[in-house]
C-alpha cells in the first residue's frame, strides 16, 4: 500500500498481476468512483477560492480565507492583531514638508519640518544644541532673557532678600519660568558665557542704606556686580557683569538689603536680564 495525496492506494500482491491496483480509498481534495473495483475512476479538485472580487489575495489563519481589496492608496500593512495577520491601510506620509525650500530634520522621535528661512539666512545649530535654526548670516541667534515684576515685592528690614520675577519681556533659549525658581536665570545648555544686568529704582521716598547686588549659584562670585546707595530716596541704578564663563544648570540671582524695609512696585527699571555671548 502506498499514499498519494492523503490518497490510499492498495497494490495487487499477485505475482502474476505485479503492480495492478486492486482498490484507491479517497482522500483529502480527491474522489474515487469505485463503480468497476478494477478501474476505479479517480479525480482530485482544487481547495474552492475564497476570492470574490478583483484586487482580492488569499489569507491564511486557520484555513485559507480572503483578504478583500483596500482602497485607492492604501497598501498591504502587517498587524498581528488582525485575524489574518495583515490589513489594509493608508501609506505612511512620505514627507512633512510642505513649502518649496523646507528641509527635513530629526526631532526628539520623528522626522519634523524646518520651514525654509529668509533671504540672507544660513544654518546654525541652536542654543541647546538640539536642532538646527536659519540665523543670520555671520553670526547665531539671539539668545536671553530680560524679566520683570508680576508685582510689588515688600523688602523686610535689614535683611537679604532675593528678588522675584514673575513675568518675562522675551525669554529666547529657556532662561526662565514664571512659576518654578522665578528668582532665577538658569543658564541652557550649549552656553559657556554670558552677560547679566540687572536694574532698580526706589519710588518712595524712603531715605536709607541700600545695596543691589548679581549672585551666582547662590554665592558672590568674580565679576559679580554690586552697587550701593544712601539718598533721601527714589534711588534708581543698573548694574552689569563682564562676560561670565558658565556651564549648564548654572544660575543667577538679584539680591536686594535695605536698612529700612520698604515695597519695591512694578516698574519698567526695575529688570533682571541675561544674554549668551557664547
Amino acid at each position: 500500500m502506498s499514499n498519494l495525496g492523503g490518497t490510499n492506494v492498495s497494490e495487487d500482491t499477485d505475482q502474476n498481476a505485479p503492480g495492478q491496483v486492486d482498490s484507491v480509498v479517497a482522500g483529502t481534495n480527491v474522489t474515487v468512483n469505485s463503480t468497476d473495483p478494477r478501474n476505479p475512476v479517480v479525480s482530485s479538485s482544487a481547495a474552492a477560492s475564497t476570492l470574490t472580487t478583483k484586487g482580492d489575495v488569499q489569507g491564511y489563519d486557520t484555513g485559507e480565507n480572503r483578504i478583500p481589496v483596500g482602497t485607492n492608496g492604501q497598501v498591504l500593512t502587517a498587524d498581528s492583531a488582525e485575524a489574518l495577520g495583515v490589513k489594509w491601510a493608508a501609506a505612511a506620509a512620505s514627507s512633512p514638508t510642505t513649502t518649496e525650500g523646507d528641509i527635513i530634520q530629526r526631532g526628539a522621535s520623528a522626522d519634523e519640518r524646518l520651514a525654509i528661512g529668509t533671504v540672507g539666512q544660513v544654518l546654525a545649530v541652536n542654543s541647546g544644541a538640539t536642532a538646527l535654526e536659519y540665523v543670520a548670516a555671520g553670526g547665531t541667534a539671539f539668545s536671553g532673557a530680560l524679566v520683570e515684576f508680576a508685582s510689588s515685592q515688600a523688602i523686610s528690614s535689614s535683611t537679604d532678600t532675593i528678588l522675584i520675577w514673575g513675568a518675562e519681556t522675551y525669554d529666547e533659549g529657556g532662561w526662565h519660568d514664571n512659576a518654578t525658581n522665578n528668582t532665577r536665570l538658569t543658564v541652557p545648555s550649549g552656553v559657556t558665557r554670558v552677560r547679566v544686568t540687572a536694574g532698580y529704582r526706589d519710588a518712595s521716598s524712603v531715605g536709607s542704606q541700600f545695596i543691589i547686588r548679581v549672585k551666582k549659584n547662590g554665592a558672590f562670585f568674580k565679576g559679580g556686580p554690586m552697587q550701593e546707595t544712601d539718598t533721601a530716596g527714589g534711588d534708581a541704578c543698573s548694574i552689569a557683569t563682564p562676560v561670565i564663563e558658565v556651564v549648564a544648570t548654572d544660575y543667577f540671582e538679584v539680591e536686594v538689603f535695605m536698612v529700612s524695609a520698604r515695597t519695591i512696585e512694578v516698574d519698567g527699571a526695575v529688570f533682571f536680564s541675561i544674554e549668551k555671548v557664547t
